[in-house]
Order: structure tokens, then sequence, then C-alpha cells
């Protein structure tokens, strides 16, 4: 049985998430988090194989949650499932140590792919993002993502630049 505990801060999502995966015989939602705080706790006392994280969300994001799973050395994976499908941010999330990465624009059934493939000990990445990540390979440019801290991410993202803006 693979267990899940899912962190997101919109409670629609959580509960879509939350009906696919229950569907499924080997799958197991064992709780569910609204901040990436109450995320850490769950993670913490219930030790999940897999943790659905959001990257934006109020107070401590999920690339924070994601760099201090891996620094403790919890046994649970983490799978991103966000809006943002910009090969250079995927790219952080997974050096932060995720092992799996999503939109939320994918179907049920690549949730569910991701979700087991992360909890055999593989990685999984939306197939446009592994796309976009092994061109960026090729041609050899840096992301600029790659030199900021969490929080420089978080803010960048929350606050773009005025030229972005229409």
């Amino acid at each position: 049985m693979i267990n899940v505990v899912l962190v997101d801060d919109h409670e629609l999502v959580r509960t879509g998430f939350r009906m696919i995966l229950q569907q499924q015989p080997d799958i197991r939602v064992g709780g569910e988090a609204g901040s990436a705080e109450e995320g850490l706790h769950l993670i913490r006392s219930l030790a999940p194989d897999i943790a659905l994280v959001d990257v934006h969300m109020p107070g401590m994001s999920g690339i924070e949650l994601t760099e201090r799973v891996c620094r403790s050395k919890m046994s649970t994976h983490v799978v991103i499932v966000t809006v943002v499908d910009d090969a250079r941010f995927p790219k952080r999330l997974l050096d932060a140590g995720a092992l799996g990465y999503l939109t939320k624009g994918c179907s049920a059934d690549e949730l569910v792919s991701a979700v087991r493939q992360v909890a055999g000990g593989r990685r999984y990445l939306a197939p446009a993002v592994a796309q976009q990540l092994a061109l960026a390979t090729l041609d050899g440019s840096a992301s600029p993502f790659d030199v900021l801290s969490s929080r420089e991410l978080e803010v960048g993202y929350l606050c773009p630049s005025p030229d972005n803006i229409k």
C-alpha cells in the first residue's frame, strides 16, 4: 500500500486528488494539509511514502518543505504538483530533492502513474517538462533560477516584474 499525504492550500485541489487516488486499490490518502507547515507536521508524524506538494502556499513554500524533508533524511518522497511548467523552475525543485514534478493540468492517469513511479524510487517528470529540461541541457544554457534561494524563487514568482503584467 502506498501511503500519501496531500499538501495544497486549495481545498478543492486536495479533494480532487483524494478522489482520484482513493479509487486505486494500492494507494491510501492518510492525511491532508492546507499549508506547508501543517504538511511538514503530517509528514513527520505519519511518515507517508509520498507527499504531493504544491509549490506556492502562504507562509512556508513547497520548495522549503521539500528541502526540509530531504535535509531531515525522512523516507517520504516529494512529488511537486503545480501550475508552473517552465523547465528552469522544476530543475531547482529537483535539485532541492523532489522526486517528481507534475503540472495541475495533468490527467488523473498521469497523477496515479507518477505516485506509483516515485513510490518505487524512480523520478517522474511531466513529459513537457522533461523535454524542456533535456533541450536546456543540450544547448548548455544555465538557468538563472539555479542560483536563487527558496525564498527568492517564491518572491520572484509571486511578485512578477512590471514588464510581465498586462
